[in-house]
């Protein structure tokens, strides 16, 4: 009966959709030599998605060139109307 209790009190974590941003690149440089925060302004203007690349052992937006426009898509953390991307499953330049 206790480990019933504990399945029913103990919250589990919420997973977030997936979204897309589609539009211009621009880098943010980072204090003390981190590597540039992404934000892809979406074509709708409604919304932005962010990447911290802090961490990563791989620039996930190789292949986007700041300035030009890029699609990302993955788990997202909402601040806003700005959306923080949590897990990149799919990005690259859009021609």
């Amino acid at each position: 009966m206790r480990l019933l209790f504990l399945f029913l009190v103990v919250p589990f974590p919420a997973y977030a959709d997936d979204i897309t941003c589609s539009g211009a690149l621009v880098n943010i440089n980072q204090p003390h030599g981190d590597p540039p925060l992404g934000i892809v302004f979406d074509d709708s203007g409604e919304f932005s998605c962010s990447v911290d690349r802090r961490g990563a052992k791989h620039d996930p937006l190789k292949s986007c060139i700041a300035g030009y426009r890029c699609r990302i898509s993955g788990s997202y953390v909402a601040n806003g109307r700005t959306y923080n991307m949590d897990e990149i499953k799919s990005a690259g330049a859009i021609k």
